[in-house]
C-alpha cells in the first residue's frame, strides 16, 4: 500500500547531515522524528515500561536486526539557499533562531535588526513529496505509522530548532492511492479546534489498538497511573493551549510574537505587559531602540548565575533565598526546566560557566531538550496560529546532578528540576498566554483553546 505526501515548508528548515552548509531533510530524519512522536503517544499507554515500549517501536519501524516494515522516500527536494547573507530580521524570530543568525547592525531608516545567516536552510514556502510504501498488508501497524506521521506534521518539525518554530511542515495534499487522506491536514470546512481535537482523538485510538495487538505489547498495554512520572514526556501528561489571531498573517510575525514572549518570559519581566506594548503600532516589528535594549539584556536566571558565580557577588532576593542553606540557593534557577545546558559568560571577567547535569561518577555534562514546543499553524486562509505544548514528565533521572563550576576548585550544587517544576513552568506559560492572548473585542477571528479538551 502506498501514500502520497505534497508537503510545504511553512517556516525556514536547517536540515541536514554533518555539513551544516548542506541544508537536506533526508529520510533517515524522518524515520528517527516519526519514532520520537511514536514513543511520545505510546508512553500514554506502555507509561514506564520500558521494554514495553521498545518491543512495540521495533514492530513498527524495525531495529539493527530488522528492517522497517515500510519505505519512505523524498522527491523534488528544494535547493537550499546558502548562508553568509544579512537579512532583516523582527528580534523574536533572531531570538528563537539563534544559532542561525549573528547580529550585523541597524541600518538607518529601518524598523529591525539585520543579521547575517550563517547556515544554509530551504525557505518557506518551498514543496517536496514524501512517498510512504508498506511491504506487509497490515492494517494496525499501518495506523500507526500513519499516526506517527500525523504527529510530526502537526506537534512536530524537522531540522533543528523544531521547539521553537523552525522546521514546519504542512500536507497540501495526502492520498492512499486515488483517495484522499483528510485528516492530515486542516481544512476550510472544519475548525482548527476540532481538526486537532478529532485528528489526535483518531490517532489515539490507533496507538491504543497497536499497544493491546501488537509484539506481544498486550501485557502492558493500559495507561500508566502516574503518567507525570514517566521518564519521558506522553501525550499522558501534557498542557496545551492554541491560540488564533486574526492578524497575524506571516511567519514572521508569529516569530516575532511568541520569540518576543518567551523571551519576556525566560526574563520574568512578562508580569504587567501587554502585546501593543512590545511593537511599533504601524508595523509588525520592534523599534530599534527596544531591540537594541534586549540584546543587551540577559535573561534573569542568566543574570543570576554571572553575578553570584562569576562577578562575586548575590543578586538573590530575600524571598528566593532558603535561610537554611543559603550556601546552595536551592530556588536560584527559576527557568532551567525550559532546557539544559545554560553556558553563560562575563564579558566583564572573560569567565565562562555551564549550567548542566551529569551522572554520578560521571564528568561528562549532558544536555535536556526543552519540554516546551512551540509551533506556527498555517492555516487554511492564510493566518498563523500557535501551538503551545508542554510535555510534563521527569524532567531529569532520579540520579541525576546538577552542578555549576564556582572558582577553581568548587561547585555550586543546585536542585535538578523534576516534573513538579516542569508543571509548575506550564501553569505559569499558559497563564500567561491566557492572559495576553485572550480573544480581543472586536476581533471576531481571534481564539483561545485549552488542549487536551477539558
Amino acid at each position: 500500500m502506498r501514500y502520497d505526501f505534497q508537503m510545504q515548508t511553512v517556516t525556514e528548515v536547517f536540515a541536514g547531515g554533518a555539513n551544516p552548509q548542506a541544508a537536506e531533510p533526508r529520510p533517515s530524519e524522518f524515520h528517527g522524528l516519526m519514532r520520537f512522536w511514536f514513543r511520545t503517544m505510546m508512553g500514554k499507554f506502555v507509561g514506564n515500561d520500558l521494554d514495553a515500549l521498545h518491543r512495540l517501536e521495533r514492530a513498527a519501524f524495525g531495529f539493527t536486526d530488522a528492517s522497517a516494515p515500510f519505505v519512505l522516500r523524498l522527491s523534488d527536494v528544494p535547493a537550499a539557499d546558502r548562508p553568509d547573507f544579512a537579512v532583516p530580521l523582527p528580534f523574536g524570530k533572531a531570538y528563537l533562531g539563534f544559532p542561525f543568525y549573528e547580529f550585523d547592525e541597524f541600518k538607518e531608516g529601518d524598523d529591525v535588526a539585520w543579521y547575517r545567516v550563517n547556515r544554509s536552510y530551504i525557505p518557506a514556502g518551498k514543496t517536496f513529496t514524501l512517498s510512504l510504501r508498506f511491504k506487509v498488508p497490515d492494517a494496525m501497524l499501518q495506523n500507526v505509522v500513519l499516526g506517527s506521521l500525523w504527529l510530526l506534521f502537526n506537534f512536530g518539525a524537522i531540522g533543528s530548532r523544531t521547539r521553537r518554530g523552525f522546521g514546519v511542515l504542512k500536507a497540501l495534499s495526502a492520498h492512499q492511492g486515488d483517495t484522499p487522506l483528510f485528516y492530515f491536514a486542516p481544512s476550510p470546512s472544519m475548525p482548527i479546534g476540532d481538526f486537532y481535537s478529532r485528528g489526535r482523538k483518531l490517532v489515539e485510538g490507533w496507538f491504543g489498538t497497536f499497544a493491546g495487538g501488537a509484539a506481544g505489547g498486550g501485557d502492558a498495554a493500559g495507561e500508566d497511573a502516574e503518567p507525570e512520572n514517566t521518564e519521558y514526556g506522553t501525550f499522558g501528561a501534557w498542557e496545551g493551549r492554541l491560540v488564533v489571531r486574526d492578524d497575524v498573517k506571516d511567519a514572521d510575525r508569529w516569530f516575532d510574537d511568541w520569540g518576543l514572549f518567551l523571551r519576556l518570559f525566560r526574563n520574568d519581566e512578562i508580569a504587567g505587559t501587554q502585546p501593543g506594548d512590545w511593537q511599533v503600532p504601524s508595523g509588525n516589528y520592534l523599534h530599534p531602540r527596544f531591540s537594541r535594549g534586549l540584546l543587551r539584556q540577559r535573561t534573569l536566571d542568566y543574570r543570576r548565575v554571572i553575578t553570584h558565580c562569576i562577578d562575586g557577588t548575590d543578586p538573590v532576593p530575600d524571598d528566593l533565598q532558603d535561610p537554611s542553606q543559603p550556601e546552595h540557593l536551592k530556588t536560584y534557577l527559576r527557568n532551567d526546566v525550559l532546557g539544559l545546558p545554560i553556558v553563560v559568560r562575563s564579558s566583564r571577567r572573560r569567565k565562562s560557566r555551564t549550567v548542566a547535569w551529569r551522572v554520578p561518577g560521571e564528568s561528562q555534562d549532558r544536555r535536556r531538550a526543552s519540554p516546551l514546543f512551540l509551533r506556527p499553524v498555517l492555516l487554511p486562509d492564510g493566518r498563523v496560529a500557535c501551538l503551545c505544548v508542554f510535555f510534563i514528565g521527569h524532567f531529569l533521572p532520579d540520579e541525576a546532578g546538577m552542578g555549576l563550576p564556582y572558582g577553581e576548585y568548587d561547585s555550586l550544587e543546585l536542585d535538578p528540576p523534576n516534573h513538579r517544576d516542569i508543571r509548575r513552568a506550564a501553569e505559569r506559560f499558559t497563564g500567561e498566554v491566557k492572559r495576553l492572548f485572550a480573544p480581543r473585542a472586536g476581533h471576531p477571528g481571534d481564539l483561545l483553546l485549552t488542549l487536551p479538551e477539558p
